[in-house]
């Protein structure tokens, strides 16, 4: 049976879909690879070979040193790394299994790589702690802002005299979502890029981290707060009181939680280091923004109970008593931009705070001195604030509490933190009577400190090591021999002054001690600073290569991907032969398809089942290498195969029959017909496609591509304007559509909309109508609601109808229906923001059962109609073709009228989910693409819009892009509505509070689908169901005519959607290549990958799109069957 061409089309984007589905598939499988997770754990007995780094220099002075051993015993830092100081650890076994819940417990009698410094710690996490809530507004430009100078107590904590606490800014690595963070936090790694995926559902951590060694040496671990730890960790707590996290308009139910239990908790002695984890700041930045006045209110509330942990540890920290020995730390996990989003890797999400505050009065304080660190902000009053990676954090705390570093760890033990919590030991030997106070304190905290970095970096090069040989590709050969040369010289000179060290008991000149002290002094620095430069080279290199590419299963992407842009053209190229029905027929070759992608999987399996024949032979391991990957070699192959046998199908193939102009004729008879005739404004759509595709590869314009595209639409809209004055027609709408262009991205930074997320009112009313009393209060609040949504929705309803009313489509039934569903769905937006006003603002006390169905039954209600309005159109196309068969109205008419359904009844829902914008945002896009719809006149081929030639035997004259020009300018249009509604190709674009719109409860489904909706619906979906609209636009639609032409509306809406997806294919395969090419650029996994990203989904998501749209082609094809 002959396939219609409805069919064919609808099967072509199909395998279009399979095609780019499975090229993204193979890049990604080869870009987005996580590292390789090593299954080795650190132990308490792997230090007890590396007497290297030990204290030599006491075994060869006087036996005076040997006398000082129990001493140094008692010693509170340095390491323990002698064989003879450090007895193999009895392991007790709960279990044979390996995973890290079930790992040996070591005793380590409270020392385990370093004698622990502190005996207990506090860990207090802010989310989204900004870094500018910490420091002091003096240190910024500018007025003081609204959000600062909320945390009074650490500034005072900091500038008392003899402070032990510290203010430092606190470097978080991309992708700054929280999960990411707590993993790279606690394992001292860098987790890449693929973990972002894993947001909304976080896999146990099965690495070694700081939790599992704080389990494994008998440290009791307490958590209270956001339930992600239960996620990463879930056997690694003695108690943990988790607090549900994801819904971002719960503002203190994590908050208070933690409260409640954290202070009877610090008057126990059953835990060693206590985690709570507050979620409010991140929450109102999600649901409201920094300006707004909520987040002051939750900053005084954190200093609030900073201030009385801080008073209650004091009370508790005199000698011998509970907290003589702790360490109290609050930190952020990652900043937020001032919109509240994060995830990305701007100076705002990855910079945030980290303060710290120990309770030991006795601190040396005197190696910050001697090392010269880097100096981010100088405060006048507390002194300079150095910043610190956050992969430093684990060894860091490790070595504080005496645990071994976790085995991935590759940051460096902080020296100021250290400096801070080390106590200064007990004179040793190597002390000289004539030296001050100040010179033996440096001189011994340089000496301990210089010993935690060999230990530190004999455990990062150990990594390293273990990776090289465990990865397949491994590191850079020639970057591990830079390393290895770093370490070696920092290891000789470590060898070289313990050797020098032991001459130095015989000195007794008093005049030469002091020098002698000072030269000992630089000597330790020199070893210090080599050290340090060994270790930040390391993590350098971890931050570079810490992905392992699969760089075959790219390239097999990256040819992939060009070939479904070819064939996209191919099928546009033989739609453009439409008269001649072998080229009909080739718009699908099914039966070539068939043969060949079944016939290539052949070789592949049987090279699989005779490789034992070629044991031994050059091809063995090619062969073994596809066995491992059968299923993607057979797959990569047979789609390979299909565009192959696609792309060279002739036209004998298309038709089974031989056309006498291909056996035999002049050969001027065998030629395709040529087009000559070339639409210019195609032309210079074609250039403004290969601009924005081209601007992909620099990293500034993906971060300036909505202002690269409000450029090319400004241009295009130009050029309208050029043929309106040239053609005297249309000058109105040419000069709205430039304006409307240049209005539309500036809504979202409206003054009016500052501070307003998507499910609440803002503070921006609160703060306009406090000079007024309370019944101006009133009636300025309703004008402004109204102004700003019932205004917009009123002209956007008036905009439909009347634009339809000259259409018949504006009659019957179904489109009565539409009509109430979104009149219906328009008033219950506009109640909605109205309550939402007035209980917000705190004019009318609004009763919570009303606000509760305001917040949740009416969006719910109005998600209800949609569905309702869009199945209601879907029966009914339905029940015409089941039943009313060739009565049914024409293809052209259903495609108008099923996409003005589909726009009209989802507009509600998109509304109530893009927040306060959304109501203006979508009136002004409707008006901007009505005017570039009555822009196409002017463009246009011909003066008619009939869609076949009255000469229906001869071919006629057609330009090469008939629809191109118009297709891209609508793929403009989509572009500028994604990033005029707020959103970025990055992951602090995405606007999670549209997620929780009608919900208070987390679910991964239902929020994912909220939050897809609310991402690409008016840019992705309102477009590819309103392109139908575009293609068809002006058409007059008469029963006794149009029936005839279905098949050429079938042929033009096709042509439609292959040059729409044509377009995005473009730019999806110019950001993976970029990407591919730009792999270790710097900020690869900051903008490329994310922009990767975002092309990808979106690309997939025009395919699966546009095969929904084209199955009503199903409607009027059956129809037409039945007919004839």
């Amino acid at each position: 049976m002959t396939l219609s061409l409805a069919t064919r089309a609808f099967s072509l984007f199909v395998y279009l879909l399979l095609l780019d589905g499975v090229a993204i598939f193979f890049f990604t499988r080869g870009f987005l690879l996580t590292r390789s997770e090593l299954s080795a754990f650190s132990n308490c007995s792997d230090v007890s070979g590396i007497s290297s780094c030990s204290v030599k220099t006491f075994e060869c002075l006087s036996q005076e040193c040997k006398m000082n051993d129990n001493k140094e015993e008692k010693s509170a830092s340095g390491p323990i790394i002698q064989k003879q100081d450090t007895p193999h650890m009895d392991e007790v076994a709960d279990s044979g299994t390996a995973s890290p819940s079930d790992h040996k417990v070591e005793k380590s009698n409270g020392q385990c790589w370093t004698r622990p410094t502190i005996k207990k710690a506090i860990v207090l996490i802010v989310d989204a702690l900004r870094f500018d809530f910490v420091a002091h507004s003096r240190n910024f430009r500018g007025d003081p802002k609204p959000w600062m100078d909320k945390l009074p107590v650490l500034q005072r904590l900091v500038a008392e005299d003899n402070s032990t606490a510290r203010i430092f800014k606190f470097l978080a690595d991309p992708p700054t979502t929280t999960l990411q963070r707590l993993k790279g936090l606690t394992t001292g790694g860098l987790p890449t890029f693929i973990d972002i995926g894993h947001s909304f559902g976080a896999p146990a951590i099965v690495e070694d981290n700081l939790l599992l060694q704080l389990q494994r040496t008998g440290k009791r671990v307490v958590m209270m707060g956001d339930d992600t730890w239960l996620q990463l960790f879930p056997t690694q707590f003695s108690k943990a009181y988790p607090f549900p996290s994801f819904n971002v308009k719960d503002l203190h139910t994590v908050d208070d939680g933690v409260i409640r239990e954290l202070f009877p908790a610090l008057h126990r002695d059953d835990w060693d280091v206590l985690i709570g984890h507050f979620l409010g700041v991140d929450h109102v930045g999600h649901t409201f923004d920094v300006e707004s006045p909520r987040m002051g209110e939750k900053l005084r509330q954190y200093n609030d109970v900073i201030e009385r942990v801080v008073t209650l540890l004091r009370n508790m920290s005199e000698p011998g008593g509970l907290h003589e020995d702790t360490l109290l730390i609050v930190m952020g996990d990652h900043g937020q931009t001032l919109d509240g989003d994060h995830g990305g890797g701007t100076p705002e999400e990855v910079e945030t705070a980290l303060f710290a505050l120990s309770m030991n009065r006795r601190s040396g304080g005197c190696l910050s001195k001697a090392l010269v660190s880097s100096c981010d902000v100088e405060d006048p009053v507390i002194g300079c604030i150095s910043s610190i990676p956050q992969l430093d954090f684990s060894a860091t705390l490790a070595t504080f509490l005496g645990v071994p570093f976790p085995f991935g760890s590759v940051g460096q033990v902080n020296a100021e933190l250290f400096d801070l919590v080390a106590r200064d030991p007990e004179p040793s030997p190597m002390d000289l009577p004539g030296d001050s106070d100040s010179s033996l304190c440096t001189l011994r905290m340089l000496e301990r400190y210089k010993e935690i970095l060999c230990i530190n970096s004999w455990q990062v090069r150990r990594y390293f090591e273990a990776y090289t040989a465990v990865a397949i590709t491994g590191l850079p050969k020639q970057d591990l021999e830079r390393l290895e040369t770093l370490y070696s010289t920092a290891h000789a000179l470590h060898e070289t002054h313990l050797c020098n060290g032991c001459h130095l008991s015989s000195v007794t000149d008093v005049e030469v001690e002091a020098t002698i002290t000072r030269r000992m002094i630089d000597e330790i620095k020199e070893r210090v600073e080599a050290y340090r430069a060994y270790l930040s080279a390391a993590a350098s290199l971890a931050r570079s290569q810490w992905t392992q590419f699969g760089i075959e299963w790219m390239v097999i992407g990256l040819l992939l991907l060009p070939a479904s842009i070819a064939v996209r053209a191919v099928a546009l190229y033989r739609l453009a032969q439409n008269v001649q029905e072998r080229w009909e027929v080739g718009l699908l070759p099914v039966k070539p398809l068939l043969v060949n992608s079944i016939g290539s999987s052949y070789p592949v399996v049987m090279l699989l089942v005779l490789h034992p024949l070629f044991h031994g032979t050059p091809f063995y391991s090619a062969l073994m290498y596809i066995q491992k990957n059968v299923s993607s070699v057979i797959l990569s192959v047979t789609i390979a195969a299909s565009v192959v046998a696609y792309m060279t199908a002739s036209p004998r193939s298309f038709s089974g029959k031989k056309f006498r102009f291909w056996t035999g004729g002049s050969r001027k008879s065998r030629k395709f017909p040529t087009v000559k005739q070339v639409d210019p404004r195609s032309v210079v759509a074609a250039l403004f496609v290969i601009l924005h595709a081209l601007s992909l590869f620099s990293n500034s314009y993906i971060v300036a591509e909505g202002a690269v595209i409000n450029f090319l639409m400004a241009s295009s809209g130009m050029i309208y304007l050029r043929y309106a004055i040239k053609a005297r027609s249309k000058i109105f709408q040419a000069l709205c559509y430039l304006g409307f262009i240049w209005i539309l991205p500036r809504v979202h930074s409206l003054a009016l909309f500052k501070g307003l997320k998507a499910v609440e009112g803002s503070g921006f009313f609160s703060s306009a109508l406090n000079s007024a009393n309370s019944s101006k209060m009133l009636l300025l609040q309703l004008v402004l609601t109204i102004t700003t949504v019932g205004f917009p929705l009123v002209a956007l309803t008036w905009l439909i109808r009347w634009k339809l009313s000259k259409s018949q489509l504006s009659v019957g039934r179904l489109w009565r229906s539409v009509q109430t569903g979104t009149a219906v769905s328009y008033l219950l937006i506009t109640v909605y923001w109205v309550m939402m006003d007035l209980s917000s603002s705190g004019l009318v006390s609004v009763p919570d059962v009303v606000m509760r169905f305001v917040r949740l039954d009416i969006p719910r209600t109005i998600y209800f109609i949609t569905c309702a309005v869009i199945s209601a159109a879907t029966a009914r196309e339905i029940h015409n073709w089941r039943v009313l068969g060739s009565k049914c109205t024409c293809a052209a008419e259903l495609l108008l009228r099923s996409g003005t359904v589909i726009v009209a009844g989802f507009s509600g829902s998109l509304m109530i989910l893009m927040g306060r914008r959304g109501p203006l945002m979508l009136m002004l896009v409707a008006v901007e693409v009505w005017c570039f719809l009555e822009l196409q006149s002017l463009t246009s081929c011909g003066k008619s819009r009939e869609l076949t030639s009255p000469d229906k035997g001869r071919k006629q004259p057609e330009r090469i892009v008939p629809s191109f020009g118009p297709s891209a300018d609508w793929g403009l249009i989509a572009s500028q509505v994604f990033f005029s509604t707020g959103h970025s190709c990055d992951f602090n674009g995405l606007h999670f509070s549209a997620a929780f719109v009608g919900f208070d409860e987390f679910g991964f489904y239902q929020q994912g689908i909220l939050l897809a909706v609310e991402t690409f619906g008016a840019s992705h979906m309102l477009p590819i169901f309103g392109l139908p609209i575009l293609v068809l636009w002006g058409l007059r639609l008469t029963r006794s005519s149009a029936r005839a032409d279905d098949k050429d509306v079938v042929l033009q809406v096709t042509k439609g959607y292959l040059w729409f997806s044509l377009v995005q294919a473009i730019i999806t395969t110019i950001t993976t290549a970029s990407v591919c090419i730009q792999r270790r650029h710097l900020m690869v996994w900051r903008i490329f990958a994310p922009k990767f990203v975002f092309d990808s989904v979106g690309l997939l998501l025009v395919d699966v799109l546009v095969i929904l749209a084209t199955s009503s082609f199903f409607f009027f094809s059956e129809q037409k069957q039945h007919s004839s």
